[in-house]
């Protein structure tokens, strides 16, 4: 009887392994995506680097533009400036040339020797404009793409504006997939434990004839993560943890949880091994009635030594030897038989 009850226990123990697989499949997809949504913040961390360096250089290449198109543009106006008054001056020597000679009857060049010069500035103002182009020399080739380049980056800049615009907005959906994903399996897997908890307690009491059964998930943990404990009182007794029940309580009790399933979502054959093993005769009855309840969904091959359950049978199965070392297979239509030929023929 301990070793047919550990097999159901291991059948209720596999139903319930397989629902927390699938439970650790959709958590493995949220760490997917929870490891996706990491790698596209490292992504915009970078992008927002890279956006941080380009800024950085768009006002530094402006800044240095604007200064030396400043410097160019005054250097540009003092020689502009400097040789107007060249001009002005070289007139004015022209003028007073043909006025010395008009006048003095002398070359002018003549006349420069023979008087002060002292308060002229001729020889500076040429000094400066020779210092002025030397500067200008200094300062080299204006780059005049950097307007251009100044457009690539601007547009390089919008460009990348754009990726992580579009990655944020992935993000977003994913996020909001990961969350309906998340809500959706929380609201089918409370749906569908409130629908067997309520069948279980049902069945349990119809099958101990009263009592309390009940379905628990563990408390203080996430819907999906908790564990299920299934509280079992037989009537007259305390509740009770399974391990605590004897043979025939446990054989009721997994019975109960594996109806219980079956009433949800219905298989169209079920193979039991044994079930009523541990089993007196009016819990075998009640075991019996269970099954009568369940034939308009699901055909049940039933593997039993016990005289109740092979007589309630519509097709009886069996070995026999009739022959020493020659087995035969025996099919007995049991619905064609009388109550007294059932009894005689389990």
């Amino acid at each position: 009887r301990e070793r047919f009850s550990k097999e159901e226990q291991q059948l209720v123990k596999k139903r319930r392994e397989e629902l927390k697989k699938r439970l650790l499949e959709m958590q493995e997809e949220k760490q997917a995506a929870l490891q996706r949504q990491e790698e596209l913040k490292q992504t915009l961390d970078t992008l927002e680097e890279k956006r941080k360096e380009l800024l950085q250089m768009k006002k530094e290449l402006a800044k240095k533009g604007e200064k030396d198109f400043q410097t160019l543009q005054k250097l540009m106006e003092e020689i502009h400036s400097l040789k107007l008054q060249k001009s002005k001056v070289e007139v004015r020597l022209e003028d007073l040339k043909e006025k010395v000679k008009e006048e003095l009857d002398v070359e002018l060049e003549e006349a420069v020797h023979q008087v002060n010069l002292k308060g002229v500035e001729i020889a500076s103002i040429s000094k400066r404009i020779q210092e002025l182009s030397e500067a200008l020399k200094k300062l080299g080739n204006v780059n005049l793409e950097a307007l251009e380049e100044l457009g690539q980056l601007e547009e390089r800049y919008r460009q990348l504006k754009s990726q992580e615009e579009d990655l944020l907005d992935s993000k977003n959906s994913l996020l909001e997939t990961l969350e309906k994903l998340e809500q959706i399996s929380k609201e089918r897997f409370s749906k569908t434990f409130e629908k067997i908890r309520e069948s279980f307690c049902s069945l349990f009491r119809k099958l101990f004839g009263g009592g309390t059964g009940d379905l628990v998930l563990e408390p203080g943990k996430d819907l999906l993560e908790a564990g299920i404990d299934v509280i079992a009182k037989p009537p007259g007794k305390e509740p009770r943890s399974l391990m605590l029940l004897s043979g025939g309580e446990k054989t009721l009790t997994a019975v109960a949880l594996l109806f219980a399933l079956f009433q949800y979502k219905p298989s169209p054959f079920c193979v039991l091994d044994e079930v009523d093993a541990a089993l007196d005769e009016n819990n075998v009855n009640r075991f019996l009635n269970m099954l009568q309840d369940f034939l308009e969904s699901c055909q049940f091959i039933v593997i039993s030594h016990t005289r109740q359950t092979i007589s309630a049978a519509d097709t009886l199965y069996g070995i026999t030897m009739e022959e020493a070392g020659v087995s035969k297979a025996v099919v007995l239509d049991m619905k064609s038989l009388t109550q007294g030929e059932k009894v005689r023929a389990s």
